[in-house]
């Protein structure tokens, strides 16, 4: 056997090693595909929420909220603005037959509208028909401040 052949060898061998590590590795620690911001379909939509709370953030008037998506299809919600007024109100939500989130608020205040939902890991974001971010937070289980 030659001397290039002897050195080429062991190499070829480190090198395949280190290409089937590299692949290991790729492999092992590639984000999954769910972990990707994903629009949530109707009935991943409403088990997300029913009897659950968002605490949210609105980005166009940098107000914070607390939304509680009871079972039966009522929510209670208490917005609080920049400068520390709070305001409250009821109302229904569901999903519809698009799988967007439609709220009908009783303050008249408030303006009744439907959102796309999507979820990131632990953010729920909700869009509006063109995909600007409408309001953004995370859900907690039940109702932990009790609306």
């Amino acid at each position: 056997m030659s001397t290039s052949k002897r050195l080429i060898r062991p190499y070829l061998a480190r090198l395949c090693v280190a290409l089937a590590a590299s692949t290991l590795v790729l492999v092992l620690f590639q984000p999954e595909a769910d972990a990707r911001p994903k629009r949530l379909a109707a009935d991943e939509a409403e088990l997300l929420l029913k009897g659950n709370t968002v605490f949210g953030f609105n980005p166009t008037d940098d107000s914070t909220y607390v939304m509680f998506h009871s079972g039966n299809g009522r929510i209670r919600a208490e917005l609080r603005s920049v400068t520390g007024e709070i305001s409250e109100s009821g109302g229904r939500w569901w999903i519809n037959d698009a799988g967007l989130l439609c709220i009908d608020w009783d303050n008249f205040r408030w303006i009744n509208s439907c959102a796309l939902v999507v979820q990131d890991d632990e953010t729920i974001t909700f869009q509006d028909e063109n995909g600007r971010v409408v309001s953004f937070g995370e859900v907690a289980k039940g109702n932990p401040d009790d609306l």
